[in-house]
């Protein structure tokens, strides 16, 4: 199903302070292996309420693209075809990271030949660092297999992540096995199924936020229905999971559920015109055909996903095709949503699906009407409460708006072997977390808050003191130290249901923490800066060179002149925080010895004299304490010295034989050698590379020429005697210079010949 742009969802809500969207200012993500690898187009959908500007980028492949879009408008951003993850189980940098300057919404589409899947992409503040996959099995095709595959992607450096496939994996991990990578920021690793086993329930845990995507490259759903298609949803942090979801049809005659349950021993209740139990563990699924409304709940945290079935086997005519889509719980409704559905890519069908409280249903628009003039909400059979409605919409963008409770969107369309569905008109935020603060100082104000909408919400705090309140948001004061057990009560009038919250507080007094006395250190050292408070406080530092660290005993290695200076440090202790400490860090600088890289010297002329300098002591290699070193060889010299500061420093200089070229020629030959020494003109040469002589009569004639340096010259031309006089020679060779530099050299003289 190709579908190009699909359906954009803009989310316009009234956030309440700890609730996180699919509105955010930086995104990572990244595309697993397609059916038609390195030949299927990849692309960032931005959509924003604002008009802003930002960049995509992909570090690992040096790859970026700035964007611009207007307020309630699409920009399309193309990836590179090398932006695909290709391969299971290996280190890859292939991470995608979008920045923006204001709020966005960003979704991916990947397609080729018909076989198209897009997913809504979480901004960071809603990653999390638990995860289960969703996906569906594996495809064999002629023998060629199309896996199962999920992805992680590192949004920091560092980032430890361990992975326990729920199926054998293609490079051979067992089922259960557990799987150990590190990723740095931008770095990827995906895994895939081997043969057509299916991943769904494979758990990740990390120890920083990453992102996970995950599905298929190619598979039929059910099996056996003759359409195929790519899967790719992004998956949602375990804690955003809810126990409360709606399932709702479309117009095919039956969909596909299937739960995951993040807790062993989860009872799912399943209700709808016919009601039905099941108990299943952790990371197990369950599966079942819905061709009406469902409420699905449970007594544990759960994730819902919808498989849109082949079109052969579900539609009512050719427009449909696999895709896939993960299901928002009830408890993350929102207020205001905006979908953006699109004709492009042969989409003739678009829908908006709803869902809301019943008694909320007067209370519902549709592009600025009531929805009850698109028609008559349905309840679900399985929990009247609620109502949905599915809405034929036209190509464009569409707001949702709830005076009531909030709603729960998606948008989905179809076409000739296409179809799309996004999730997005939901929360993403932390549902179990405990918003009770873990303490605080005595005698200054404690701000307890939960940072929920108070239309929704009855609180109501008991601050263990005897003392308690009924307001959101409520400034405390404990004037004695001790350990005080908060409770905290939250009314659901929207989901008619009550949670409760306790915790034990610390109140601490403000304290002096010890810190190391100041510390005298020579420049290259290392330092540690030391701190002690009570068991479990954390600590902030402060220093010299933009220095800081959030460890209790931080090392900085290396010490350079600048890292001298004082250091503050300041511990908190369940937010009761310390006075600041200080303490300071002498860096003295090493004695500058001053060797040259490099030296040369000719044995034959003399010996070489290395000198150190003037320090209080010396050690050369050779186990000598003099100042100077004599050398008579080449090689690596290297000396220690101690400074008067106390400070030791170390340094290297590399001795080279180099010897500049010596070269002698006779002065006189003779055509009879008896009479004079030499009857060869030929040169006595040292450290001589190669050379040229060529000799001369004086009226400039070309007498000799010879490069082989052993042979010389008889006094002939031709076979004949030269006459007797004066000829001129040129020498030009190669030797050192006193650089170590291969130079060349010329040298003219004279020479007589004589009888």
């Amino acid at each position: 199903m190709r579908i190009g742009i699909l359906a954009i969802l803009l989310i316009l809500f009234c956030v309440t302070l700890n609730a996180q969207s699919n509105e955010g200012k930086e995104f990572w993500f990244s595309f697993m292996e397609h059916v038609d690898s390195k030949q299927n187009t990849m692309v960032v959908m931005i959509t924003s309420r604002y008009a802003t500007s930002g960049t995509v980028k992909m570090d690992g492949i040096n790859w970026q693209s700035g964007f611009n879009v207007a307020a309630n408008d699409v920009t399309i951003i193309r990836l590179p075809v090398d932006a695909e993850n290709v391969g299971s189980e290996s280190v890859q940098k292939l991470g995608v990271k979008v920045e923006s300057d204001l709020p966005i919404s960003v979704y991916i589409h990947q397609y080729s030949n018909l076989r198209s899947d897009a997913s809504l992409v979480l901004p960071i503040d809603a990653l999390g660092m638990e995860y289960y996959t969703l996906n569906y099995r594996g495809f064999n095709n002629m023998g060629r297999y199309y896996p199962s595959e999920c992805i992680v992607v590192g949004t920091e450096d560092g980032t430890v992540v361990e992975i326990i496939p729920s199926a054998n994996t293609l490079q051979g991990k067992r089922a259960g096995q557990p799987i150990s990578v590190t990723l740095n920021q931008g770095e990827t690793y995906l895994l895939q199924a081997e043969l057509t086993a299916d991943l769904t329930g494979t758990y990740i845990k990390s120890d920083k936020k990453v992102a996970v995507l995950s599905g298929n490259a190619w598979t039929e759903i059910p099996q056996g229905c003759p359409n195929w298609d790519n899967l790719l949803e992004m998956m949602p942090p375990l804690n955003t999971w809810g126990k409360k979801y709606i399932t709702t049809p479309t117009k095919l005659r039956y969909e596909v559920i299937r739960i995951i349950a993040s807790q062993d021993n989860t009872l799912l209740q399943i209700d709808g015109s016919q009601s039905s139990q099941v108990t299943i563990n952790r990371g197990q699924s369950y599966e079942f055909n819905a061709s009406e409304a469902y409420y699905i709940h449970a007594d544990k945290p759960i994730l819902v996903g919808k498989f849109f079935p082949g079109r052969s086997c579900s539609s009512n005519n050719d427009n449909g095709d696999p895709a896939m889509l993960d299901l928002n719980s009830i408890e993350q409704t929102r207020d205001s949503v905006v979908l953006f559905n699109s004709s492009f890519q042969a989409i003739v069908e678009n829908y908006i699906g709803i869902t809301m409280l019943t008694e909320d249903i007067d209370y519902v628009q549709l592009d600025g009407k009531p929805i009850t003039s698109f028609g008559t909400p349905q309840k679900v059979a399985g929990n009247p409460k609620y109502a949905f409605i599915n809405v034929t919409v036209s190509a464009g963008s569409h707001q949702i708006f709830s005076r009531g409770c909030g709603v729960i969107a998606y948008a989905y369309g179809f076409g000739f072997a296409e179809s799309y569905a996004y999730g997005g008109g939901a929360s993403y935020k932390d549902i179990a977390a405990n918003p009770i603060i873990d303490g605080g100082c005595a005698g200054a104000e404690i701000d307890f808050e939960e940072n929920l909408d108070s239309f929704r919400y009855n609180v109501l705090w008991d601050f263990g003191d005897g003392t308690g309140s009924s307001d959101h948001t409520f400034e405390k004061v404990y004037q004695d130290t001790g350990i005080y057990h908060v409770e905290l009560v939250l009314e659901d009038k929207c989901l008619d249901e009550i949670n409760e919250f306790e915790k034990d507080i610390l109140i601490s007094k403000r304290k002096l923490l010890d810190v190391a006395l100041p510390q005298v250190m020579c420049e290259k050292e290392s330092v540690t800066l030391t701190a002690s408070d009570i068991e479990d406080a954390t600590y902030l530092w402060n220093g010299p060179a933009s220095f800081i660290s959030s460890e209790q005993n931080p090392t900085i290695d290396q010490l350079k002149l600048e890292n001298g200076g004082a250091y503050n440090v300041v511990s908190s202790f369940f937010g009761c925080k310390s006075f600041p400490a200080f303490t300071e860090v002498t860096v003295l600088p090493l004695p500058n010895i001053g060797l040259p890289e490099s030296k040369i010297f000719c044995p034959r002329d003399s010996f070489l004299t290395l000198i150190a300098g003037d320090f209080l002591s010396y050690e050369w290699n050779d186990g000598s304490t003099q100042s100077n070193l004599i050398v008579e060889r080449e090689g690596i010299y290297w000396v220690e010295v101690a400074g008067e500061n106390g400070c030791f420093n170390q340094d290297s200089v590399e001795v080279m034989e180099v010897c500049l070229p010596l070269v002698y020629f006779p002065s006189v030959i003779s055509l009879n050698p008896s009479n004079v020494q030499n009857g060869f003109f030929v040169p006595v040469i040292q450290d001589v590379f190669d050379g040229e002589v060529t000799i001369y009569d004086r009226w400039g004639n070309l007498i000799f020429f010879t490069n082989d340096l052993t042979k010389g010259w008889n006094g002939t031309f031709e076979g004949k005697e030269c006459a007797i006089g004066v000829y001129v020679y040129h020498f030009s060779f190669t030797g050192f210079d006193l650089d170590s530099q291969v130079k060349k050299y010329q040298k003219v003289g004279t020479v007589t010949l004589v009888k």
